[in-house]
């Protein structure tokens, strides 16, 4: 016998998130890693930073702009790795200078600590 799942939209938006199809949160990694690399450069940002937004709001994730300031693997519960929203994931603004939110690279990390290490 095979059991079905039903999910809710809750109004806080904290359990699922859309992006054009509902992803729960514990599903989030995994689909996030069969989903990216099937998607052109500009659905795949524009994902992205709903996503990273999602996280920030939702679930009290992180912004990291430098890798030397990432925590260990061992603590985290999700990491995304997203195109830098300030160059368009470029490492360059329109006057060609490196951008400073990305230190240049293009990407930035979202993460988020696992319940023991917040």
């Amino acid at each position: 016998m095979q059991l079905l799942r039903e999910y809710f939209l809750f109004s806080d938006g904290k359990a699922l998130f859309d992006a054009g199809e509902l992803v729960c949160y514990k599903c989030l990694q995994n689909w996030w890693q069969q989903r990216e690399p099937t998607l052109s450069i500009e659905g795949r940002q524009a994902i992205e930073h709903r996503l990273a937004r999602w996280l920030v709001a939702h679930h009290n994730a992180s912004i990291i702009r430098q890798s030397e300031k990432l925590p260990r693997a061992e603590m985290l519960e999700i990491k995304v790795v997203v195109a830098c929203e300030q160059c368009g994931g470029t490492g360059k603004l329109a006057n060609g200078a490196r951008c400073r939110k990305c230190d240049g690279r293009g990407i930035v990390w979202v993460v988020e600590l696992r319940p023991e290490f917040q």
